[in-house]
């Protein structure tokens, strides 16, 4: 099984993660957004969505990190969320349960995800992990 490359050591596309908040250098004014891909067979290349909704692809290296993803999700501990899709294009809003057989569950800590490599929450109701890009703040 091929793993998406996640740069968990920061060593690589200039020490940016995927969920960074990152301000754009050589823009006026000054643009913010989410890194949400790397970019292929390219080490400084990232594609960004910007605070209004575009995306775009930028030099990583002219990426300014404002907000690291691992700082982010660590201030949703204790809130609740539900699981949602990662994509825009299932526009159908069935829920899903988590583990516990609860709509909702509380957030009680960020780990590695074991099979993703990608920043994944474990939950107080019951001893599952979800990734974070499913899970949607409810409170």
């Amino acid at each position: 099984m091929e793993r998406h490359f996640d740069n968990i050591n920061r060593n690589r596309y200039y020490g940016l993660r995927i969920g960074d908040i990152v301000q754009l250098d050589f823009t006026t004014p000054s643009l913010r957004g989410e890194i949400f891909e790397y970019g292929f067979m390219d080490n400084n290349r990232v594609y960004i969505k910007m605070e209004d909704g575009r995306e775009t692809s930028w030099t990583a290296e002219w990426c300014k990190i404002i907000e690291k993803v691992e700082d982010r999700l660590a201030k949703n501990i204790g809130k609740k969320v539900k699981k949602c899709a990662i994509t825009e294009k299932n526009t159908q809003k069935k829920e899903k349960k988590f583990k516990s057989g609860l709509y909702v569950n509380t957030i009680k800590g960020v780990i590695n995800h074991p099979l993703l490599e990608i920043p994944a929450y474990t939950f107080e109701e019951d001893d599952s992990y979800v990734e974070c890009r499913r899970c949607e703040i409810v409170s």
